[in-house]
């Protein structure tokens, strides 16, 4: 019979470092209640957290200070074990191509079952619950626990305008998006529009890129044919006039024509 500590040092020595309780039991060799006493204690003393029933992550000594794993890996982890579909999303996406004006607060993960926010220590995950992701573009990037999936550049766009309440509003989306405009490729952003049978989205979509401006020409011109695609797809497509922000009042507001934006409030980048 082997201790809890020398069965999570034998699991960290073979790269694991999650396990769940059945196979705790099965190689400690211990009762149910003894075990659950010895796993108490480690999550006392800040050794092992709980992100799902009977499931368990190893917190290394280098992340005692923040409480967990790094949010990337955890998401890995128990998504893993959860078998549940998902991908890093909105600004958590944004910050893997390198378009994260401030580093979020909180990893967003979508997934396609609804599942409740999670917290140790300095390390928060919130779930968004999207009702399919199936077919969705996806990108795998490399982590220390495995590949994390996230959304591609273009499906991170269309996520921001979609979830602008959980992206920290429309200044911070425009920003995010001036930043993530040189990783969208805008045939692949037409693709996903017409697999979604997309229009309101377009439409903001374009609106805002087309309100900010470049100081580097090659990114200017890049965000011009973005642009243009976007207006080509929506110009063959009977379209209505619709709020550039949804809960805002739409009386006393000029509209654009072009992109049959209502505009209820500014586009303002904090770069």
């Amino acid at each position: 019979m082997v201790t809890l500590g020398e069965y999570i040092k034998e699991l960290r020595s073979k790269g694991r470092a999650c396990f769940t309780k059945n196979e705790a039991l099965k190689e400690i060799g211990i009762s149910n209640a003894n075990l659950n006493a010895r796993i108490q204690r480690a999550k006392k003393k800040g050794e092992l957290i709980s992100p799902a029933r009977n499931f368990y992550v190893i917190v290394t000594p280098e992340n005692f200070t923040q409480g967990a794993p790094h949010p990337a890996d955890l998401v890995i982890m128990l998504m893993k074990h959860l078998k549940i579909d998902y991908y890093a999303c909105l600004l958590s996406a944004a910050q893997q191509y390198g378009a994260a004006h401030q580093k979020p607060m909180i990893f967003q993960v979508m997934v396609s079952e609804k599942m409740k926010k999670l917290r140790f220590g300095s390390v928060g995950i919130n779930f968004i619950y999207k009702k399919s992701l199936s077919g969705l573009p996806i990108q795998e990037i490399a982590k220390k626990e495995g590949y994390l999936r996230v959304s591609s550049p273009e499906l991170t766009a269309m996520d921001l305008i979609l979830y602008t309440n959980k992206a920290a509003g429309l200044g911070n989306v425009a920003t995010v998006l001036y930043e993530l405009i040189d990783s969208i490729n805008g045939d692949k952003l037409i693709e996903l529009a017409r697999q979604t049978n997309a229009k309101g989205w377009v439409q903001r979509l374009g609106y805002i890129l087309e309100q900010l401006d470049s100081d580097d020409e090659r990114s200017a011109k890049h965000k011009a044919r973005v642009v243009n695609k976007l207006a080509k797809y929506l110009k063959d497509i009977n379209i209505s006039y619709l709020r550039l922000t949804p809960e805002l009042p739409v009386k006393g507001h000029s509209r654009h024509s072009k992109w049959k934006i209502i505009e209820n409030t500014s586009v303002e980048s904090d770069l």
